[in-house]
């Protein structure tokens, strides 16, 4: 197998990208095929705010998060 590396990482890192070279040996010891559907979970790309017509108060949240959601039969 390879060497192992330390790697120190700030308190400040926001996210961190990990490749992995696997070997021959390896990828035939370990089924990888799940890892291959796996969910997207980040979306590269501008992030867009959406644009509020009134200003936000301590009520309108209050309001919007007692607010009733309906049930579709997915949830029942």
């Amino acid at each position: 197998m390879g060497e192992d590396k330390v790697v120190k990482l700030s308190p400040s890192s926001a996210r961190v990208l990990v490749y992995i070279d696997w070997s021959q040996k390896l990828l035939e010891k370990y089924d990888t095929h799940p890892l291959e559907t796996l969910p997207e979970v980040l979306k590269y790309g501008p992030v867009t705010k959406k644009a509020r017509t009134e200003p936000l108060s301590l009520y309108t949240c209050l309001e919007a998060f007692l607010r009733e959601e309906p049930l579709v039969p997915e949830d029942m």
